[in-house]
C-alpha cells in the first residue's frame, strides 16, 4: 500500500472516508478532496470489480498519450469507452491560476511539483493535449465550463475546434437538469 494512504483505517473512523460498497471488489480508486471554503478534508475510495479494472495503457492511441496529464487524459478515457458519448462539460478545467501558484490541487505533496512552481509551466501541454481531443472527436460536443472571472478566456489555440463551446455553470445547470 502506498504510504500516503497508510492511514485510510484512521480517516474512515474520524468519518472523513466516503466509499461505495466493496462487494468483493479488490480493486478501488482513491479520490481526494480539499474544500478551502469549508476547511473539509475528505477522501473517497470507489470500490471496482475485476470486470471493470481497465488498464489505461491499453488504451493508448499514440506513445506520447503515456505523459499526457491527468485532465485531457480523464476526457481521452471518457471518449474511448463510452461508446454513445455525445457531449463532455469540462468542470475545473480552469488552465490558469488565481494566485500564480503552481494549478495543480496535489502541489505541494509527496511526487507533485511544489506550490510555488511557476503557474503557467503545463498550460500549454494541457491546451495541446485536449485540442487534440477536440480534433481526434469531432463528433463529441465539448463545454468548457467556466466561473465568470479573469481565469476563464477562450483559449486563441481552441478557436477553430467547432466542437467546443464555453458556457456558465447556471448554463450547464439547465442544459443537464433533465438528464437520466
Amino acid at each position: 500500500m502506498f504510504p500516503e494512504y497508510r492511514h485510510l483505517r484512521a480517516i474512515r473512523q474520524s468519518g472523513k472516508l466516503i466509499e461505495n460498497g466493496r462487494q468483493g471488489a479488490k480493486e478501488f480508486v482513491l479520490h481526494g478532496y480539499n474544500d478551502k471554503q469549508t476547511n473539509e478534508n475528505l477522501v473517497s475510495v470507489s470500490w471496482v470489480t475485476s470486470d471493470k479494472v481497465l488498464n489505461i495503457t491499453d488504451l493508448i492511441r499514440e506513445p506520447e498519450q503515456e505523459h499526457w496529464s491527468a485532465g485531457p487524459m480523464s476526457g481521452y478515457v471518457a471518449c474511448n469507452t463510452i461508446d454513445e458519448m455525445k457531449e463532455i462539460y469540462l468542470v475545473g478545467h480552469d488552465l490558469y491560476s488565481m494566485d500564480n501558484k503552481f494549478n495543480n490541487i496535489y502541489a505541494g505533496q509527496p511526487y507533485y511539483k511544489s506550490d510555488t512552481h511557476p503557474s503557467n509551466y503545463y498550460i500549454q501541454q494541457w491546451i495541446y493535449q485536449w485540442k487534440k481531443l477536440f480534433k481526434w472527436y469531432h463528433h463529441i460536443k465539448f463545454y468548457k465550463v467556466n466561473r465568470k472571472n479573469m481565469l476563464n478566456v477562450n483559449i486563441p489555440e481552441w478557436n477553430d475546434c467547432k466542437n467546443l463551446e464555453y458556457i456558465s455553470y447556471e448554463r450547464m445547470e439547465s442544459q443537464t437538469r433533465n438528464l437520466p
